[in-house]
């Protein structure tokens, strides 16, 4: 019967633990010309069944449009570019012509109102949270 506290002794390494005991007959390949696993691209199955290309990840993936300035996502960036932009839209709105399209322009600009009014919220709900 094998000895129950041989199994807790601390001569063991943890190779040995996961492995189990080593064979005395294992030995490497003799031929030269085999490919080593450690040269093959390990592969998981999980993976291959996970990310299986299909229609929604490639539609999200086309959504996301490339950010080549990523200074403009730092928030008070973003919120003076928000401000500049809407400034803009409403002065091309004034001064649009008959043939432009001046309903888009004050559309655009009532969009990035909007979009200022919810930034004043999260500010507030942020300072709210920081005062608790």
């Amino acid at each position: 019967m094998a000895d129950p506290i041989k199994f807790f002794s601390f001569d063991r390494g943890i190779e040995q633990i996961f492995q189990g005991e080593l064979k005395a007959d294992a030995r490497l390949p003799q031929q030269r010309g085999t490919v080593l696993p450690s040269q093959n691209p390990a592969t998981q199955h999980l993976d291959k069944v996970v990310r299986t290309p299909n229609l929604e990840s490639h539609l999200l993936n086309s959504l996301q449009t490339p950010v080549d300035d990523k200074t403009i996502l730092i928030p008070n960036v973003y919120r003076s570019l928000i401000t500049e932009s809407r400034k803009a839209l409403r002065k091309s709105a004034k001064k649009a012509g008959p043939w432009t399209n001046k309903k888009v322009l004050e559309e655009a600009a009532e969009l990035l109102d909007g979009e200022e009014d919810l930034m004043d919220l999260l500010t507030t709900y942020r300072n709210t949270l920081h005062k608790a």
